[in-house]
């Protein structure tokens, strides 16, 4: 496994040198604000504009955060970039509250400084339309680099995704410390104390951070959690981001929550965030939130289409070894040498992928040919329910079931997509409600969010089977009786009905 790290990190080396080829930092005179379509006006330090203005953040600015939801959300154009700087405003923001609380954390300013760096850098290792990219290198590549790392050491990656990892390594790497050095050293006449603090950062420390592990052995879990914990400053960013461009409604009472943190210290255990019980309700709405932007945005059918046709086209892509901008998606690193506008805006030299890129372009979707409910499924048919989890599990299973579909309907695409549950047990279980100036318990013993889930999982959540414009009634047939040799039986009716297509179906 030592191999396989270092050649990992040489790899992430040569990116980096390629990409900041020709960057000089500049000495930036002062502080400048920054006003953002959300947070409004806030202060970002010199250093922090140097990162900003290299090219390592301003890729970002082509990568969407949400991939093409645009495509259904005209809105929802926001990037990766934008949402960086939010984290690290409310990065500071959870500072400040903790540092004002008479319960409060001692937070030195080159802890401050370490965890506004890592809230800027947290997503600098995101690839071209964020998440579709990353589950093609991560969750679709069982023995590709990001796996290996994450059983070489499960303790530090076991949690960890596929761009934090590559965060985690961009931050750490030589390369990106000449940088770092590059900017300081261009404030070695500024203020004595601005110039030690910087000085004083351990790039070390910021990228332990990024993965929500203790940034050194003398400093507390609970900084690194401000970053990549149960209600951190990247969620509170995402969320409000995310609903706002999307036009969905997503409050979250802030200001209550800042004034509720404290540092619980257990004795002979680690001290973590807390929020006292007044506060609890905005976990609650934070738990919320995040059902309804996965109901209504992320597993929106045609949010999915267009996710999974761009993750299907970027595979594709990686597997048939075809270039784009004279790049070939090899390595987990080469998804962030792209960017969205290599892929959609350039004339490519393939046929075939210039045809899948222009129907992306042009908004040419997948189609529903069945919606499939949990209520599709027959409450007592334990063999159904079982089958169709095990095909949710495995991904070579679905594989073969969309080739066999495809092939059998004469398309050249079918997907069987099975869209993620949102994960809110971390909330629920590690978000800590403080009782009492001794009592502590975790949200899930005072709101069932396990309920929540279950709930989701019974009522709303949908999976579908998506096909190309007029394919839809030939790949529903077909597809119900492949279920059905599968011992996956299904209420046909119902799974019309919910795509918007009923009608009667042979046997």
């Amino acid at each position: 496994m030592p191999g396989a790290t270092r050649d990992f990190e040489n790899r992430i080396e040569a990116f980096l040198q390629e990409l900041l080829d020709g960057y000089t930092p500049l000495k930036i005179r002062g502080d400048k604000i920054i006003r953002d379509a959300i947070l409004g006006h806030n202060v970002f330090y010199p250093h922090e504009i140097n990162l900003i203005d290299s090219p390592l953040m301003q890729r970002l600015r082509r990568v969407h955060q949400t991939a093409l939801a645009y495509l259904t959300y005209p809105a929802a154009t926001h990037t990766r970039f934008e949402h960086s700087l939010g984290v690290v405003i409310f990065a500071q923001k959870i500072i400040d509250a903790l540092k004002s609380s008479s319960r409060g954390g001692l937070i030195s300013d080159v802890k401050t400084a370490e965890i506004r760096l890592a809230a800027l850098l947290h997503d600098c290792g995101h690839g071209l339309f964020s998440h579709a990219s990353e589950i093609v290198y991560d969750e679709w590549d069982p023995t590709g680099e990001i796996r290996t790392l994450k059983r070489a050491d499960p303790k530090l990656f076991g949690e960890a995704e596929g761009h934090e990892i590559l965060s985690y390594y961009i931050v750490r790497s030589a390369r990106f410390r000449e940088l770092w050095e590059d900017i300081i050293s261009k404030y070695n006449m500024a203020p004595a104390k601005q110039f030690r603090i910087l000085t004083k950062v351990n790039l070390k420390r910021v990228a332990n951070m990024i993965i929500g592990v203790k940034a050194s052995s003398d400093y507390p879990l609970w900084l690194s959690k401000i970053i990549n914990g149960p209600f951190d400053a990247d969620k509170l960013d995402y969320m409000g981001r995310d609903g706002y461009f999307s036009g969905l409604v997503t409050p979250v009472d802030t200001d209550r929550l800042f004034v509720s943190l404290s540092i619980f210290d257990p004795r002979g255990d680690e001290p973590f965030i807390c929020v006292d019980i007044g506060g609890a309700t905005v976990l609650e709405q934070i738990l919320f939130n995040k059902m309804l932007l996965f109901s209504s945005v992320y597993n929106h059918h045609k949010v999915r289409g267009s996710f999974r046709m761009i993750a299907s086209l970027l595979q594709e892509i990686r597997s048939k070894q075809w270039t784009v901008s004279g790049t070939r998606l090899k390595f987990a690193v080469d998804f962030l040498r792209l960017d969205e506008y290599d892929l959609l805006n350039s004339k490519q030299v393939n046929r075939e992928l210039r045809v899948k890129v222009r129907k992306l372009r042009e908004r040419i979707l997948v189609k529903r040919a069945l919606v499939i409910s949990p209520q599709a499924l027959k409450e007592k048919d334990l063999v159904s329910q079982r089958k169709f989890f095990e095909l949710e599990q495995q991904q070579s299973k679905k594989n073969a079931m969309e080739l066999e579909l495809a092939q059998k309907a004469g398309c050249d695409t079918v997907f069987v997509d099975f869209p993620p549950r949102p994960r809110v047990e971390k909330i629920g279980k590690q978000s800590m409600v403080r009782l009492s100036e001794d009592t502590a318990v975790p949200l899930s013993k005072l709101y069932p969010a396990s309920g929540w889930i279950e709930g989701y999982s019974q009522y709303r959540r949908r999976s579908y089977v998506l096909v190309p414009s007029g394919y839809e009634d030939a790949v529903a047939d077909l597809a119900l009786k492949l279920f059905a040799e599968r011992d996956i039986k299904l209420d046909k009716k119902l799974c019309l009905e919910l795509a918007k297509r009923p009608r009667r179906l042979g046997s």
